[in-house]
């Protein structure tokens, strides 16, 4: 947390461009599938508006990426769900006027639905990711991104250990690799899938190689 809690605010702070990972970098790169899945959110019905739940935000790492590449006027509302130490951390140090930090996405939904629930890199994450999807369902969010999730194509799920490179930092955490068919059968019950877009970002197991791959959702009510 403190590592990342360092490297983001030099982002904040106008020394780097952006962070992942508690790693900061200054190259020109974007998350653009990412970009145009919000984009193409908050053109919808000529609205220059957006509000985003970001699930797993971190200390709000993915906005400020995409902020300086969105049009200085869009209204942008932006919360970051996260364990309790981020997002006291997040409330001290990142909050502004756009980015908030919340809890839980119940909390997170009392200022309002949003127009999309952004999942990135944290799916494969969670103890029973198959448990959260089914309670996703009630809260009704007109859009979902599933952002750099590795979905492989076999019909069960895999638990693994994953290893942070140490130059990172020294860590190890339980990471699923997600069965495809599963997991978008759940998904497909409520939503369609309007786009799905493999990342250059994969992971190798048994020889095999996973891709991360962002995944774009509508509620099948909307339009």
């Amino acid at each position: 947390l403190e590592a990342t809690r360092a490297a983001i605010l030099k982002v904040k702070n106008g020394q780097h461009r952006w962070e992942r990972d508690a790693m900061v970098s200054d190259t020109a790169e974007l998350p653009w599938t990412l970009l145009a899945c919000l984009l193409r959110v908050a053109a919808k019905n000529g609205r220059s508006a957006l509000r985003v739940i970001d699930f797993g935000g971190s200390l709000g790492s993915t906005y400020y990426w995409v902020r300086p590449f969105l049009a200085a006027d869009i209204d942008l509302s932006w919360t970051v769900v996260e364990q309790p130490a981020h997002v006291a951390v997040g409330k001290a140090d990142f909050e502004n006027e756009e980015l908030r930090f919340a809890s839980t996405i119940q909390e997170a939904l009392t200022s309002g639905v949003p127009d999309v629930l952004l999942i990135s890199g944290v799916l494969h994450f969670l103890p029973d990711p198959e448990a959260f999807l089914e309670e996703l369902r009630q809260w009704e969010i007109p859009h979902l991104i599933l952002d750099r999730e590795p979905l492989w194509g076999h019909a069960h799920h895999r638990l693994t250990i994953q290893h942070v490179p140490p130059e990172i930092y020294a860590a190890s955490y339980p990471s699923w690799f997600l069965s495809r068919e599963r997991i978008l059968s759940s998904l497909q019950r409520d939503y369609d899938i309007l786009w799905a877009a493999p990342d250059t970002e994969a992971w190798e197991i048994d020889g095999e190689s996973v891709p991360n791959t962002t995944y774009f959702f509508r509620l099948k009510t909307e339009t």
